[in-house]
């Protein structure tokens, strides 16, 4: 079933590692939910037919908005789509913009999974990525949410400058404290035209050291299956039951509808298949939020094809064979058996009942072998 997605497009500061769209003219927003409410209305048709199972605010911060607000876009939501019984709502956060007041009135709210963006509990490490909260407010907060809600992910970033192994495995043992259900956790990585890569451009700060950014990513895995987490996607992990539904549908290419500025859809409609965007530019959206496409594409077979076969090697359940046949209708190429072979051989791929798994070294390279099967 398909699910909603809010981009928040506002932040109370620039974070130098990140590339999503954001603006820190937080006078816009009573502009941009009146552009919600228009865009909700001219898209629902969309999904007339449909029951929604999941719901999701992201950015940006959606956690700048005040409980009023959110619980006014959810208003529009059950008034424009047909709603399931229990959807999973979720709400991303920073620690700043929470204390416990706020945690109990959201915990009150139909907001039922926090996914908090902590990032790190170490003071100089925060500081290094230019985080708005200090090490204190990471454990207060991470604390209190565990106290209010009984669905809680906590992001976390590995593979900044002068981050040790050990480092980072303290990292994983604090975030275990607090028993999250999920548990996401993303090397840094170097985005063109962010302040991170012109930092490292003018030699102020290091660029980050990729082999130990592999071993770091590989004591995750281990130590979270350890503690009973499944690694589910690249860079998520779950305890039983615990998967974040919206992702792992969007994983699965189910369709969902996304809404504010940069915000991406995908829908199906009979047998086509349409991905498409807004416009990254708040103030170009709030010109016609029910038409702000920036660009908008039908998928031809060999896209989906494609798609199927990045999605599914990027997950723990791995790629169908079955799907690899599809692959003969576009090349005649016979070397995919070698490839298959010589990744198997590599410890970077292994077969399991009919289908391709990525190997813990796999999924450190899991984008580039995928890309591998992908049809030219």
């Amino acid at each position: 079933m398909p699910g909603l997605y809010f981009h928040i497009p506002f932040c109370r500061r620039r974070c130098h590692y990140c590339d999503f769209y954001f603006t820190t003219n937080a006078s816009l927003i009573g502009r941009f939910l009146v552009g919600l409410e228009a865009e909700i209305f001219h898209k629902a048709t969309l999904f007339e037919n449909e029951t929604i199972e999941t719901i999701y605010f992201g950015g940006g911060t959606p956690s700048l908005l005040s409980l009023a607000q959110i619980e006014r876009v959810l208003a529009l939501c059950f008034a424009h789509f047909r709603i399931a019984p229990a959807p999973e709502i979720t709400l991303e956060a920073n620690p700043e913009d929470l204390n416990e007041e706020k945690l109990q009135a959201l915990a009150s709210s139909p907001v039922n999974r926090l996914s908090l963006g902590i990032q790190s509990f170490d003071a100089g490490k925060l500081k290094r990525l230019s985080r708005g909260h200090s090490a204190q407010e990471s454990f207060e907060i991470a604390s209190l949410a565990r106290t209010f809600f009984r669905n809680i992910n906590i992001d976390l970033m590995f593979g900044t400058p002068d981050e040790s192994l050990n480092d980072w495995q303290r990292e994983l043992e604090t975030a275990l404290q607090f028993q999250p259900e999920h548990l996401s956790t993303y090397s840094l990585t170097v985005e063109p035209k962010t302040l991170l890569a012109h930092d490292i451009g003018l030699g102020k700060i290091p660029a980050p050291n990729e082999s130990l950014q592999v071993e770091m990513f590989l004591s995750v895995m281990r130590r979270l299956r350890e503690a009973g987490y499944r690694h589910y996607e690249v860079s998520n992990f779950a305890k039983p039951a615990a998967l974040s539904a919206h992702n792992f549908d969007a994983w699965q290419r189910k369709p969902y509808l996304g809404f504010g500025p940069a915000a991406h859809s995908f829908v199906r409609q009979g047998r086509t298949e349409r991905r498409f965007a807004n416009v990254r530019n708040l103030k170009t959206y709030l010109e016609n939020p029910a038409n702000a496409l920036l660009f908008e594409e039908t998928l031809t077979e060999k896209d989906i094809l494609n798609e199927e076969i990045f999605l599914a090697l990027r997950q723990d359940t791995g790629l169908g064979m079955d799907v690899l046949e599809k692959r003969r209708k576009f090349t005649r190429s016979n070397l995919l058996e070698k490839e298959i072979e010589a990744f198997c051989l590599q410890g970077l791929l292994r077969r399991d009942s009919g289908r391709l798994r990525l190997t813990d070294k796999g999924f450190t390279l899991a984008d580039s072998i995928a890309e591998t099967f992908m049809v030219e």
